[in-house]
């Protein structure tokens, strides 16, 4: 069989159970998509008790992004492409959503960041959706969707 008509052929979508998982996890994570740097700064800033539970919600991203590069050897071309977006997808994520905050004190800031939430959610949607159909991601190394 070709490359090609491989490629065209769905898979088993119980292949990618973890990175099913990882997808709802970046979803949880979306309370504060700016990721991890932002969240830290923010808990030193606020009340202790605020920043441990902000920094609580950055968690689950964090743990996906783990759990995707230790998943990533092991699965099978068409589940890596999906992991690949995934991390893409943090750590565009954190870049992001470094520029939001910084500019945010010219109020372009708040447009970003609402850019990069509607952003993560379609990166997660269109992911999932090519999940449950059994197919690859489509170009996970594109910077949009």
């Amino acid at each position: 069989m070709s490359q090609a008509a491989a490629a065209m052929t769905a898979h088993d979508p119980g292949e990618a159970a973890t990175a099913q998982t990882v997808y709802v996890l970046f979803l949880v994570g979306l309370i504060f998509p700016l990721m991890p740097i932002i969240v830290l700064i923010s808990a030193l800033e606020v009340k202790p008790v605020v920043g441990w539970l902000i920094l609580a919600y950055a968690l689950p991203p964090i743990i996906g992004l783990i759990w995707t590069y230790t998943e990533r050897g092991d699965a099978s071309a068409w589940v890596q492409s999906h992991f690949h977006m995934q991390s893409r997808t943090l750590w565009l994520g954190l870049l992001y959503g470094i520029v939001a905050a910084v500019t945010t004190f010219f109020y372009i800031g708040w447009v970003i960041a609402v850019f990069v939430l509607v952003w993560w959610i379609m990166r997660c949607i269109k992911g999932l959706n090519a999940i449950s159909r059994g197919a690859p991601y489509d170009f996970p190394e594109h910077y949009i969707w």
